[in-house]
């Protein structure tokens, strides 16, 4: 970080360009030690193709979940990552582990085991080829990321976000966004609640809280993934839709639901099947209720209105994306195919 500071004199705020100015820098720290003269790598390879090679030596080992690596497992993935580029028979994996080492200071060496400068930037190179790889569907190449959108990747996802906004949106968002919009519109938010609340989320929860003078409890929904992990990853992916969508940022907390400690003890006495849990606080007060997402609970309520904003949320971001990407097209075509006269 230092290195790039003192080269460009700030740190740029997009994350991806702050690690593709890192890897400048650090490819002239390789040539520093010849008095700036282009320096040739120990492998022979360009500048440009050491980076591919390391882009899938990133990309193969971050599918395969090892961010640390014996001396085998390195040469082995530099030799897939070789393949791909069609190189292997050009360079030796050796020449080209001492380059990730010695050269460019990507892998930091301890005897036999090697391991990342830094996670992130394994992180940002698998980014890197998810984006510059246009020859396999984005949805295809998400999809197949062991725990996409969870906390642990959520960086990664931001990342591919901050790199290709609309090729994230268009290629993946609204793909799913289509298939999520099918299912909900022929839901009715008002006597289904549940039926849309199920695609985000476990459980639902009643806190309570103190403000302006007055005790009440809040309700907000949860995630306890506790059973079929396949639902959860589409879990996941539904919120992180969810939480695009501006409308539903901007509306979300006008919706409270005000509940008196009166009221809450008349939903416990009627509705003790549906608690999953009761956290106490030491003091022996409630902290917070946990329920199953009932229909008639829900109704009672009144979470109908905020089933009813996730799904005029969904609906207007994927009108707004497919409104934004075909008048793009259309001005692309006109003004840059057709040689339109400006």
């Amino acid at each position: 970080m230092l290195l790039t500071f003192d080269e460009y004199g700030d740190i740029p705020a997009k994350r991806h360009i702050f690690y593709e100015k890192c890897f400048q820098v650090l490819i002239k720290e390789h040539d520093a030690s010849k008095g700036r003269f282009h320096r040739p790598l120990k492998s022979k390879l360009s500048h440009e193709n050491l980076e591919k090679v390391f882009m899938y030596f990133c990309a193969i080992s971050y599918q395969n979940q090892n961010y640390g690596f014996s001396l085998q497992e390195v040469d082995e993935y530099i030799d897939l990552s070789l393949q791909i580029v069609n190189l292997d028979k050009v360079c030796r994996e050796n020449d080209i582990r001492y380059d990730f080492v010695h050269s460019v200071s990507l892998l930091l060496q301890d005897g036999n085991y090697f391991e990342f400068i830094h996670r992130s930037f394994q992180e940002y190179f698998f980014a890197k080829f998810i984006v510059n790889d246009r020859e396999f569907e984005l949805e295809n190449k998400l999809d197949n990321i062991d725990g996409l959108f969870s906390v642990a990747k959520s960086s990664f996802i931001a990342m591919i976000d901050d790199m290709d906004h609309d090729y994230f949106e268009t290629e993946y968002i609204l793909k799913k966004l289509k298939v999520l919009n099918e299912y909900l519109k022929s839901i009715d938010a008002e006597s289904e609640p549940e039926k849309i609340f199920k695609k985000f989320y476990v459980k639902f929860v009643l806190t309570p809280c103190f403000a302006k003078g007055k005790n009440y409890f809040k309700l907000d929904f949860v995630v306890l993934e506790i059973g079929n992990p396949e639902n959860f990853r589409e879990m996941r992916m539904n919120r992180f839709i969810l939480h695009q969508c501006k409308q539903y940022r901007a509306n979300r907390f006008n919706l409270s639901i005000d509940l008196s400690a009166s009221d809450i003890l008349k939903i416990i006495n009627r509705y003790k099947k549906l608690i999953i849990r009761i956290n106490m606080n030491k003091d022996n007060t409630v902290r917070e209720l946990i329920f199953e997402l009932n229909r008639e609970l829900l109704i009672k309520l009144d979470c109908s209105k905020y089933a009813q904003l996730i799904k005029e949320s969904l609906n207007d971001y994927y009108h707004d994306i497919l409104s934004r990407t075909t008048k793009q097209h259309s001005i692309i075509d006109e003004i840059i195919f057709k040689n339109r006269n400006l």
